[in-house]
C-alpha cells in the first residue's frame, strides 16, 4: 500500500483493518522521534486581520546554471552546487520577479530550491550580498515574507533557505532554514543539522514552515507536522498549528513530488505551496486539505512565465482546512494511542 492509499483508507469514520499495519509504521516513526522533533518557534510579527491570503510563487530555471564542487570538512567529502553560468541574467530575473510579486500585493513570496543567487566568485558574491540588503528593504516596506529559494553555503555546507520578514533589522542576517535531508542520488551531499527540528515561523497571517524538497519525503518529518497540526480540545489556542507549508524544490520526480504535497495537505489539513525548478513541468502546485487548487482554476493568476499569484479568502481557507481535519482525526487517534495522557474526547473539536 503506497502513502496516498494509506491516507485515503482512513478517511471514513472508523479505521479499516487493512490500514492498521500502515498506521503502525507511522506510529513507530512518531514514537521514535517525538523527543527531538519538537518545533522551534520564531515570532515574526503580531497578529493582523486580513480577509485574503495572497502568495507569489516564483519558479526559475537553475539546472543549466549549476556547477558542482567538492570539499572536505572534518574528514568527510561533500558535494555541493553554485550558480556559476549566466549568473548576471539569473540575478536580474530573480530580483525583478520578487519586486513584481510585491507590487501585486503578495503577503508571502516563495522561490524554488537553489534559485538564490550564490556564486564562488568574490565579485558575484558581493553582488549577492547587496541583494540581501534589497530584500530586507522590500520585506520591511511592503510588510511581506520572502522565502528566497535556497543556496548551498560553501563554507558551512548546508542547503540554506533565507527568510526575509518585516521585523528584520538592517544589520542582522535573515532567518535561515537548513535542509534536513541530503539528496545523495541527485549528487547533493551536504551537511544536515544535528538536531532535525521542524522550525515554524509565526506571522500576522498564520504560522508557516518549510520543507526543502526531499524533506517532504521524510516520514518522520511529515508525521511530526501532522501531529503538530492535530487540534486537541484540551490545548485549543495553544498549539503550534502550522497553516502553510512551503516546499521549494529542485526535483525531476514530477509524478511523486506533487502527490506527496497533496497528501501532506490532507493529513496536516494545511496549505502546501510547492514551487519547483522552471525546467521541470509542472513547476508549481497549490494544495489545501487534499485538494489540488491549481486544477480548480479559480485561485491562480499567471503574471509571467516565472511568476504566479495564488489568492484565497480566509473563510474559504479555514473551511477547507476544517473539512480535512474531520477526515483524518480517527487515524491519529490510533497513531497516538500509546500516549496515556492524550485526551481523545472530541466534544469541543474545532
Amino acid at each position: 500500500m503506497d502513502y496516498r492509499e494509506k491516507i485515503g483508507s482512513v478517511a471514513n469514520d472508523t479505521i479499516r483493518p487493512n490500514t492498521i499495519e500502515s498506521l503502525a509504521h507511522l506510529r513507530k516513526m512518531y514514537e521514535a522521534t517525538s523527543d527531538y522533533m519538537v518545533p522551534a518557534k520564531i515570532e515574526l510579527g503580531p497578529e493582523e486581520r486580513t480577509k485574503e491570503l495572497r502568495i507569489g510563487i516564483i519558479s526559475l530555471p537553475v539546472t543549466n546554471l549549476l556547477e558542482a564542487f567538492s570539499k572536505r570538512w572534518r574528514g568527510e567529502s561533500y558535494h555541493y552546487y553554485l550558480l556559476e553560468r549566466n549568473f548576471e541574467k539569473h540575478f536580474e530575473i530573480f530580483e525583478e520577479n520578487i519586486l513584481i510579486a510585491s507590487e501585486h500585493g503578495a503577503q508571502f513570496i516563495c522561490l524554488n530550491e537553489l534559485s538564490f543567487p550564490n556564486s564562488g566568485n568574490f565579485m558575484k558574491a558581493r553582488k549577492a550580498r547587496k541583494l540581501f540588503q534589497k530584500l530586507r528593504r522590500i520585506a520591511i516596506e511592503k510588510r511581506i515574507f520572502i522565502i528566497a529559494g535556497s543556496y548551498h553555503d560553501q563554507r558551512e555546507l548546508f542547503n540554506v533557505s533565507p527568510i526575509f520578514h518585516p521585523q528584520i533589522q538592517s544589520q542582522t542576517n535573515p532567518e535561515a532554514y537548513k535542509k534536513l535531508s541530503s539528496a545523495f542520488r541527485a549528487g547533493e551531499y551536504i551537511r544536515v543539522p544535528n538536531i532535525r527540528r521542524i522550525q515554524y515561523y509565526e506571522t500576522p497571517y498564520g504560522k508557516f514552515s518549510i520543507f526543502l524538497c526531499l524533506d517532504s519525503y521524510d516520514l518522520s518529518l511529515v508525521s511530526r507536522l501532522i501531529i503538530s497540526n492535530y487540534r486537541w480540545p484540551r490545548d485549543r489556542g495553544e498549539r503550534e498549528y502550522i497553516d502553510i507549508l512551503f516546499v521549494p524544490s529542485l526535483n525531476p520526480d514530477m509524478e511523486r513530488a506533487p502527490e506527496i504535497c497533496l497528501d501532506i495537505s490532507f493529513t496536516a489539513a494545511n496549505l502546501v505551496i510547492f514551487t519547483n525548478c522552471k525546467t521541470y513541468q509542472p513547476n508549481f502546485g497549490v494544495f489545501l486539505g487534499g485538494k489540488d487548487l491549481v486544477k480548480e482554476g479559480n485561485y491562480i493568476t499567471e503574471v509571467n512565465e516565472y511568476l504566479k499569484i495564488f489568492s484565497i479568502t480566509k473563510d474559504t481557507f479555514n473551511l477547507r482546512r476544517l473539512e480535512a481535519e474531520e477526515k483524518y482525526r480517527n487515524a491519529l487517534k490510533y497513531v497516538l494511542s500509546f500516549k496515556p495522557d492524550i485526551d481523545f474526547s472530541f466534544d469541543s473539536f474545532i
